[in-house]
């Protein structure tokens, strides 16, 4: 589904849709981790969410807002690890209710524009493993249009949006269309080797 709604006439993107649009690398702890500052590395560190009040103009959500979002999501996940730990559920039943359920712990009718998620996305894979170049080939663009399954899950991501206008379907122009899609295991190993080079170089073990 076009997960791209119209605010003043510019797109902009549900933060509960992230995970489904970059889902190798924003379930909602990174979210309310990058939104609220919190990162190690400082990525993403240009990306605002706001929000949109009944009348009147998108309000900028601070980033110390983030605060007590992130602590009911971190709650959750110890919730699940306690049961997981404990033989309550599985792994797989864990895995399941995290994905499900931590989506909705994030704040409904808050977005970010797309034009600056696109841009920090691009600069956060080309500043780590991941080569200009290679970003040009594609594979690494978000997906817009990403299946979000259950059906129900659509609800909760796009609750607070539902009045607003989607944005024109994205365009198949990228350097992706067309080409196969790249091993998702490369993807995950890639997304690794970066968070690792990233505590590396908070902890001045390497100099670039």
């Amino acid at each position: 589904m076009n997960v791209v709604v119209l605010i003043n006439g510019r797109d902009a993107i549900p933060v509960r849709a992230l995970p489904f649009v970059v889902p190798s690398n924003m379930s909602p702890d990174v979210i309310v981790t990058l939104m609220g500052r919190a990162d190690e590395c400082g990525r993403f560190d240009e990306l605002f969410a706001y929000q949109l009040p009944p009348h009147g103009c998108p309000v900028r959500v601070q980033p110390s807002e983030w605060s007590r979002i992130a602590c009911k999501i971190m709650a959750f996940h110890d919730w699940i690890k306690k049961d997981e730990e404990s033989g309550a559920i599985t792994k797989s039943i864990g895995l399941e209710k995290w994905k499900d359920d931590s989506i909705r712990l994030l704040p409904a009718g808050v977005f970010v524009w797309k034009d600056e998620f696109i841009s920090e996305h691009r600069r956060d894979y080309i500043q780590g493993q991941v080569s200009e170049d290679e970003y040009k080939q594609g594979g690494y663009d978000p997906n817009f249009e990403p299946l979000i399954y259950p059906e129900r899950l659509q609800r909760v991501v796009m609750k607070g949006f539902k009045h607003l206008p989607s944005a024109a379907t994205p365009d198949q122009t990228s350097p992706m269309h067309g080409r196969e899609s790249p091993n998702p295991h490369k993807l995950a190993y890639q997304h690794i080797a970066r968070q690792a080079l990233c505590r590396l170089r908070s902890c001045g073990k390497i100099e670039l």
